[in-house]
């Protein structure tokens, strides 16, 4: 084995480690300082889906327990929407409720427990320009809120399309700092074993010189 192929390896093992770091957006609901907050973070993969426009306010709610929406961060007329099915567990949180503030990236969904008859009833919405695996940053604040008085359920709510994912998170204490996501222990081996390899490689040919 060549220092090439290993070096080959290792950016191989790197390319698939990075895209592991970045997995569904996630969004923690907590109260702070007699608000709710929520704050939407991670990265989406887009391959193969057309957008559109769209322009839809942030909000959270549900309409009856049939429609549902979660919207958060700062609203453009160009962010894009993806109309993609989802696989969704029960709609949670209020009729509808817009935020009293947001900044960030537009991220969020909407849809339909019926199946989306009406079409465009199932999206996603991401910044305009979007592409895959761009780190997304997004939050809403709603003022004098609770999570009792917005109907929040404490509980993980996960939303899944094709490629990737949201997952909702109820928490009842604002969360601790976010974790630095850490390589599998598989890739972090093939990493160190090709990483000893190119020191054997170049060992043995000092050696034959």
């Amino acid at each position: 084995m060549t220092v090439d192929v290993v070096r080959a390896v290792i950016f191989a093992v790197l390319g698939v480690g990075s895209s592991s770091l970045f997995a569904a957006v996630t969004v923690n609901f907590y109260e702070q300082g007699g608000d709710v907050v929520a704050e939407a973070s991670g990265s989406l993969n887009v391959g193969g889906l057309t957008p559109t426009q769209s322009a839809q306010a942030a909000f959270i709610g549900t309409d009856s327990l049939t429609y549902f929406g979660y919207v958060f961060g700062t609203i453009t007329a160009t962010q894009a929407q993806y109309d993609v099915p989802f696989t969704i567990e029960q709609p949670f949180g209020p009729l509808s409720e817009p935020p009293s503030s947001s900044s960030g990236d537009t991220v969020g969904i909407v849809g339909n427990l019926a199946g989306g008859q009406i079409p465009n009833d199932d999206a996603f919405y991401v910044p305009g320009g979007y592409v895959s695996g761009a780190p997304l940053d997004g939050s809403s604040t709603w003022a004098g809120a609770t999570l009792a008085s917005l109907n929040l359920v404490p509980g993980t709510y996960t939303f899944t399309y094709a490629t990737d994912s949201f997952i909702f998170n109820v928490l009842t204490s604002p969360p601790a700092g976010t974790p630095v996501p850490l390589m599998p222990l598989w890739l972090l081996f093939l990493l160190a074993t090709a990483v000893a390899s190119i020191g054997a490689i170049q060992a043995r040919a000092k050696g034959r010189n």
